[in-house]
């Protein structure tokens, strides 16, 4: 979801002009910004259910994820040891069916290493 704000900020200099007026100055500033996640699809065939962007692995969709992004992840094992060494906030969805329209089951990875960022993880599991 794209939102546009404006923002009206209310500035006194407390100063006086030549005449001895003082004078109040308003701004207004005009922000948008982006506050969606992204999200990225792993999937072992390379189908996705036909979601875009699809990934082979769970380490490419982290590594090709933003600063924010929610990760969906097809039910199955998963021989990777995945890292996360960026300052990303990424939501990791392990159990869903190929399709993405349903969780049904966990997905099993390996190992997880995070030495920056942060990582929220659903229906995975680490061994």
């Amino acid at each position: 979801m794209r939102v546009k704000q404006r923002v009206d900020i209310d500035v006194n200099y407390d100063c006086a002009d030549s005449t001895g007026t003082y004078n109040l100055y308003w701004q207004t500033l005009d922000i948008d910004f982006n506050i969606e996640k992204e999200v990225h699809y792993v999937e072992p065939s390379g189908s996705c259910g036909g979601n875009t962007p699809c990934y082979l692995t769970i380490q490419e969709a982290i590594d090709a994820a933003g600063s924010r992004a929610t990760i969906k992840i097809a039910e199955g094992r998963y021989y990777e040891d995945l890292t996360l060494s960026s300052p990303k906030v990424l939501t990791l969805q392990g159990g869903w069916d190929t399709a993405f329209t349903t969780r049904t089951s966990n997905t099993t990875v390996d190992s997880l290493s995070i030495s920056s960022g942060t990582v929220t993880a659903e229906y995975l599991i680490c061994q």
